[in-house]
């Protein structure tokens, strides 16, 4: 794609080599990765989620890494020439798609989002997300999230640039908007464009 930042989610790797991995597979991109993650008490099978912001290494602008204390959130400062971009890279849990649902985690995640913004020095945020939220969807998780996003004067991208979807199911015939690019309002005239590349081998 000759993308110049990247972001991604659940990459399902966990491992002491990750960073040699990712430095042998994307030799042109400087990748800061979190590796996947097991639930207490699994030993084996394939790790969850895990994921990763690559940036090309030939492109001079300057990155700081910000701390989280999270698996699922990772963030940096973008340090460009008319503002200090806070780029954010997180993965949600699911949406069990119910009105009552435990959201410890989810809220886990939007608190940790949550003090990142207060805490981080920036100007502007885009936020690249897995969120597992579909904008039409009206259950527990989906009002959590939108009252969230609300709050902090967040907003999708999809939500001025409409999707068809991002996410094919299982069944291979049911789709829904999962995953979402997510910005303060300045940066919206920024947008000339945005939208979603399907490509038939990989459904989401």
């Amino acid at each position: 794609s000759d993308v110049t930042y990247l972001s991604v989610q659940e990459h399902f790797r966990k491992s002491k080599t990750i960073d040699k991995y990712f430095k042998d597979q994307f030799p042109s991109y400087n990748a800061f990765v979190i590796p996947g993650f097991r639930e207490q008490g699994q030993t084996r099978g394939r790790p969850q989620a895990g994921i990763a912001q690559l940036s090309r290494a030939n492109v001079g602008i300057l990155k700081s890494r910000v701390h989280s204390n999270s698996s699922r959130v990772q963030a940096q400062i973008l340090n460009f020439s008319a503002s200090k971009l806070l780029w954010i890279n997180a993965y949600f849990p699911c949406d069990p798609q119910t009105e009552e649902f435990d959201d410890i985690e989810l809220i886990s995640v939007l608190n940790e989002i949550e003090r990142i913004l207060d805490t981080a020095q920036f100007d502007d945020v885009l936020m690249c997300a897995d969120m597992n939220w579909d904008m039409s969807r009206t259950g527990g998780f989906s009002v959590t999230v939108r009252r969230f996003l609300d709050r902090l004067n967040l907003c999708s991208l999809w939500e001025t640039h409409p999707v068809d979807f991002t996410h094919v199911h299982t069944d291979f015939h049911s789709v829904s908007t999962l995953d979402h690019f997510v910005c303060n309002e300045r940066l919206l005239p920024f947008v000339k464009s945005c939208g979603v590349m399907h490509f038939g081998d990989n459904p989401s």
